[in-house]
């Protein structure tokens, strides 16, 4: 089922830069506007900020394209997907699992703060 984009969708994750001189990771909505900000190594620690245009960082990647299948704007699923994408990172966890296109070999491997998916797991609201 289709569905007009609208504000909100507009304002999700749209990728993530990753900063390896800071070992800062940023989400960015479709415009390239910064939403999130943190640490790799205070994952807990985020902070949201107002629009920013572009920040400079070597790597860049993306959670989605404009594809039906995984555009917030025209998919339920997709929708929901950034959502956890935006609640995983403001608490603590990897989001690289999510991207679809880029290369994340960037990112830390090791060393990185991230809340452990195992001994907390982030249960995701299912709507029917």
């Amino acid at each position: 089922m289709k569905f007009p984009p609208n504000e909100y969708t507009k304002h999700l994750p749209y990728g993530l830069w990753f900063d390896p001189e800071t070992r800062e990771e940023h989400l960015f909505n479709r415009k390239y506007r910064r939403i999130a900000s943190r640490s790799v190594d205070r994952p807990r620690r985020v902070s949201f900020t107002g629009a920013r245009k572009h920040i400079s960082c070597p790597t860049e990647v993306w959670f989605h394209n404009d594809g039906y299948e995984n555009n917030p704007g025209l998919s339920w699923d997709a929708l929901r997907r950034c959502e956890t994408i935006l609640s995983r990172f403001a608490l603590g966890y990897d989001v690289r699992g999510f991207v679809i296109t880029g290369d994340v070999s960037r990112h830390p491997v090791e060393g990185a703060a991230y809340t452990s998916d195992e001994l907390e797991p982030l249960r995701v609201a299912q709507f029917g």
